[in-house]
């Protein structure tokens, strides 16, 4: 766990031996003016670190006043395909969400994702799931 000192925070989301970037999700109409990003509300904002087979969610933050968007979800998704267009390995490529652990809320929705791999405890190899 982190003590949530502002340095701590930095060294987790800006220190990184690979390319990290970040996506921003905006709420956008046609009837708002021709720059999105100028008085669009930010909806959420996800880091991704850029390896060349996969890409890595490292963290997702999103407007908890609006759960019945699943803002979180549309950021993956949007992520998946950004990955598959962007990665080198193009349509082999991979989008990795980190550990899941199944008794967290907070981590649940992972297995929401398929296919996926899980390491049992005590194991050796890797069980896809699909």
């Amino acid at each position: 766990m982190m003590s949530g000192s502002r340095r701590e925070f930095e060294q987790f989301l800006g220190m990184s031996p690979v390319n990290t970037f970040e996506i921003e999700i905006r709420q956008w109409t046609e009837l708002d003016n021709s720059n999105p990003f100028e008085n669009t509300p930010l909806k959420a904002v996800m880091v991704l670190d850029q390896c060349p087979k996969a890409w890595s969610a490292v963290y997702c933050y999103f407007d908890p006043s609006e759960p019945r968007r699943s803002i979180g979800t549309f950021a993956i998704l949007n992520a998946i395909e950004l990955c598959r267009k962007h990665c080198p390995a193009k349509e082999n490529a991979h989008l990795y969400l980190g550990y899941w652990v199944p008794d967290s809320d907070e981590m649940g929705y992972k297995s929401n994702f398929h296919p996926h791999e899980i390491k049992l405890k005590n194991k050796t190899n890797w069980q896809r799931i699909d």
